[in-house]
């Protein structure tokens, strides 16, 4: 499994570095099927890029579907020979992940294929918790080998949290490919359009509606450091990742131009904080 999981690890790494370097955190078995769940992740984010039209994404995420869904009919086929589904197989079985899960997720990716706006906050929160959180979720069914230990609300508030954080840092390759998550009611709200955020212009309204979106991601992220800190030391490397939102968020409140310019935190002070949180909690 050793190629398998460095061609994971090399995904993860190069998709979301904050979740690999808590990932690294964890213990050597956790650590793999972790990296797995990462790079799974990993491969439904970029179907975006590596399409050229919607359907030709729709039928690449089926196709992850379909894959997905054999594993729990005890079939391999021939997608069994693709790295992450090798390397993802033992991780659904040592964390017992629930097939929907998995079917949720490749479902709320269909939303990135389209330049569909989102609507709404209400819509933002739920989309963040179908992907950000319920990667969350199933990181702590492998860290807790399965057990159900009552982590659905911490994920959620910490995907959310995570999620914002995620969406203000790539506001600027959002801006460039004209695919806007900034909710278009908070937009609104702010006498903005959705044409004037894709089309790179700042202005005090969109200043203003980033940050009701940094004060929404705050209080996810203190019911997350409230909900966590209940659950079992094991799950820490699962929300290790959540400990840079704040550092994120205060970032984005100091730069000039988040349209053009991606918000950054010092790669030693992520280091830090993501070790001390795998090690301490949230």
């Amino acid at each position: 499994m050793s190629g398998t999981y460095d061609h994971c690890a090399d995904l993860a790494r190069a998709a979301d570095r904050d979740r690999y370097l808590a990932a690294l955190l964890a213990p050597r078995g956790p650590r793999e099927e972790l990296m797995a769940l990462y790079a799974f992740d990993a491969e439904l984010c970029g179907v975006r890029a590596k399409i050229s039209e919607p359907l030709a994404g729709e039928i690449r995420l089926q196709w992850w579907r379909d894959a997905i869904a054999a594993f729990y009919r005890g079939e391999g086929g021939e997608s069994a020979g693709h790295p992450v589904l090798q390397a993802l197989k033992p991780a659904i079985a040592a964390g017992k992940l629930p097939l929907d899960a998995f079917q949720n997720l490749i479902n709320a990716r269909i939303f990135d294929l389209y330049d569909d706006p989102i609507a709404s906050m209400t819509e933002l929160e739920g989309y963040l918790g179908d992907t950000f959180g319920a990667v969350i979720q199933l990181s702590c069914l492998i860290l807790s080998r399965g057990a159900d230990v009552g982590s659905g609300t911490a994920a959620g508030h910490a995907g959310v949290a995570t999620g914002i954080g995620w969406l203000l840092r790539a506001l600027p390759r959002h801006a460039a490919e004209e695919k806007l998550y900034v909710p278009r009611d908070l937009i609104a709200r702010n006498g903005l359009s959705s044409r004037e955020v894709v089309g790179g212009q700042m202005s005090g309204g969109l200043a203003a509606a980033l940050g009701e979106l940094r004060d929404i991601a705050s209080k996810h992220l203190e019911a997350a450091r409230t909900e966590a800190g209940r659950l079992p030391a094991a799950l820490r490397p699962a929300f290790a990742p959540c400990a840079l939102v704040a550092p994120y968020l205060a970032a984005s409140e100091r730069c000039v131009d988040p349209l053009q310019e991606e918000i950054a935190v010092n790669p030693l002070r992520r280091q830090w904080r993501i070790w001390r949180a795998a090690r301490r909690g949230l």
